[in-house]
């Protein structure tokens, strides 16, 4: 899936002021950012994006390794890469590639 850096870092952001551990949605016509935090404190941000999917799928993980990865590309468009929600998932532009470890939950 084809994505806008821009727009994805300053999701991340938003929800990494809360908590690192955020579980991103990725519905058929938007992408879903919210918080995984014990306390009662939540954070919630979306982007309109057209997806192509038929069924929502969801990736937890530490926001951290999103933000390492995007201040390390070049490129304003960046592929993410996912089979199921349980399992690792590539970001790479045109020069890097790094492989994410989800977060159970």
């Amino acid at each position: 899936m084809l994505l806008n850096r821009n727009k994805i870092v300053e999701a991340v952001k938003q929800i990494s002021i809360i908590s690192n551990e955020m579980k991103i949605t990725f519905k058929s016509d938007k992408i879903v950012f919210e918080s995984l935090n014990e306390e009662n404190i939540e954070a919630k941000t979306e982007i309109e994006y057209i997806t192509g999917l038929d069924n929502d799928i969801y990736l937890a993980t530490n926001s951290r390794y999103l933000i390492d990865f995007l201040s390390n590309i070049e490129n304003n468009d960046f592929t993410l890469g996912f089979n199921d929600s349980s399992l690792p998932f590539t970001l790479e532009d045109e020069n890097f590639i790094t492989i994410v470890m989800p977060i159970m939950i």
